[in-house]
């Protein structure tokens, strides 16, 4: 052995007795006498919600970027510190943007457990216990989904994204037979839809024509263009219905369509990426009815399951539809096609698959599941009070009540003219979060400019949502005040 590889050896055992000193300092401390690792996971309400760095502190970030030379890892920690310190931090109580990450601190200690020990989930020999615990804990899944226990499967993805774009690609390679009745093919989706439908579509080959909206894929207006495209010579591939649409909330009439769709064979999908966690909630379950008869079905823990990002899941009726699409042989993986003892890479477009059921196992057998409940129905809850505090509010117009922990609102006083209300509300957005109130996100809706707030950490207390609200309204009076702002 060479006196490089000797020294490299004991470099790495320097840092491994490093890092074992380090970590409690970071838990309990942290770094520059903050509380660590905590704080960053966990923030209080008066900690920052979004950061940019000054010119100096991007130039020195640029800088370390760039790996010239060993450096320890506490230095290494504390250039984390600065690199992580501007960032948009959406599991802050008070981050109301996209769907906020529900991480709790849980979470972060799951990812370090599970990255310390680094598994390879890819099949059965070298997944091994972890193999069994997400194949046990997908089964359980499958059974509050309503998913046919000998059949169906699930397993973890990266998010809704590859969720979508597999369920997809199982549709095609069911529905459609031959490269040459590609272009025939028909996906009907609301306008509810979330742009990775879209995205999955391109990527697979077809056309933007070939993706159909039907307003709130309205059952009766579905059947008419099932029968109309069936008569034209086109190939109804599948119908995307939406649980819990990312802009309001709103869950497509799952139900009726799958009622439809049965009369074709048309795969139905539902993307329920932020929805589908409704399923563990014990007062609101029954808004996901109907998914039981879905060909497959999208869910994102980390949007409603308090994970860190990463960790999506997707479940199929009949898991030889995946295989179909994403098993391939190969002399040192094949498992012979025995259809009862598919691997997870033959189930998937991963062979590397890291232990994200692990993580989100962690959080569920920690917490149990009727927490985990509870805190769902207190997402639910919390939108609802924003939506009766705003009511009773002057120049406040409740633009989509409360569905699925999201409202969506607009301030509209009778002195700012029409034409300055999208103007005023953007403001309003703006301003709340640079005095750090809260990060209110600004959709179009209804041609009109409004703003979406989606209410879903566990940590915001009923007292701090009426604090916030508070303050915004404030915020809104004030900036409609300003004539130099809408003269």
């Amino acid at each position: 052995m060479t006196r490089e590889s000797l020294d490299n050896i004991e470099r790495i055992q320097t840092l491994r007795t490093e890092i074992h000193n380090l970590l409690p300092h970071l838990i309990d401390h942290g770094l520059d006498n903050t509380e660590g690792l905590l704080r960053i996971a966990c923030p209080e309400e008066s900690d920052a919600i979004f950061a940019r760095p000054d010119p100096k502190d991007k130039e020195k970030i640029k800088q370390v970027a760039i790996p010239r030379q060993a450096t320890s890892i506490s230095e290494v920690l504390q250039e984390c510190a600065l690199i992580f310190e501007s960032r948009v931090a959406t599991q802050h109580p008070n981050f109301f943007s996209f769907i906020p990450s529900t991480m709790l601190p849980l979470s972060w200690v799951a990812d370090l457990i599970v990255s310390a020990f680094n598994p390879h989930v890819g099949g059965s020999l070298a997944g091994s216990s972890c193999d069994v615990v997400e194949k046990s804990l997908m089964s359980w899944f499958v059974s509050k989904i309503g998913f046919p226990s000998d059949e169906a499967t699930g397993l973890s993805v990266s998010g809704g994204s590859m969720a979508n774009f597999m369920a997809l690609t199982a549709a095609r390679d069911k529905v459609i037979e031959g490269a040459e009745n590609h272009h025939l093919a028909v996906i009907y989706v609301s306008e509810n839809n979330h742009f990775s439908i879209t995205k999955a579509a391109r990527i697979l080959g077809f056309s933007e024509s070939q993706v159909r909206q039907i307003p709130g894929l309205c059952p009766r207006s579905l059947a008419t263009s099932l029968l109309e495209d069936k008569a034209d010579g086109r190939i109804p591939m599948a119908v995307v219905a939406t649980l819990g649409s990312t802009t309001t909330g709103s869950i497509d009439p799952i139900s009726e369509i799958a009622d439809v769709v049965s009369k074709y064979d048309v795969w139905l999908h539902i993307d329920g990426a932020y929805g589908s966690s409704i399923i563990l909630s014990a007062s609101y379950a029954h808004l996901a009815s109907g998914v039981e008869k879905a060909d497959s079905l999208s869910w994102d823990a980390h949007k409603w399951l308090f994970t860190s990002y990463g960790c999506g899941m997707l479940f199929v009726r009949n898991r030889k539809c995946l295989a179909r699409s994403f098993s391939a042989h190969s002399d040192f993986l094949d498992n012979g096609g025995r259809l009862e003892n598919y691997e997870f890479w033959d189930l998937s477009l991963e062979l590397t698959r890291p232990a994200r059921a692990m993580r989100l196992w962690v959080i569920l057998r920690t917490l149990g599941t009727e927490t985990i409940g509870q805190m769902i129905d207190r997402g639910v809850q919390l939108a609802e009070e924003a939506e009766a505090i705003l009511r009773d509010r002057t120049h406040w117009n409740i633009v989509s009540p409360a569905q699925m922990a999201i409202v969506v609102v607009r301030f509209q006083p009778e002195t700012v003219p029409d034409r300055e209300l999208d103007h005023l509300n953007q403001k309003i957005a703006d301003v709340s979060l640079e005095r750090n109130v809260a990060a209110v996100q600004t959709v179009h809706l209804d041609k009109m400019l409004a703003l979406r707030m989606c209410i879903i950490n566990p940590r915001l207390t009923s007292q701090n949502l009426k604090k916030v609200l508070d303050t915004l309204d404030a915020i809104a009076i004030e900036l409609s005040t300003v004539k130099s702002q809408f003269g």
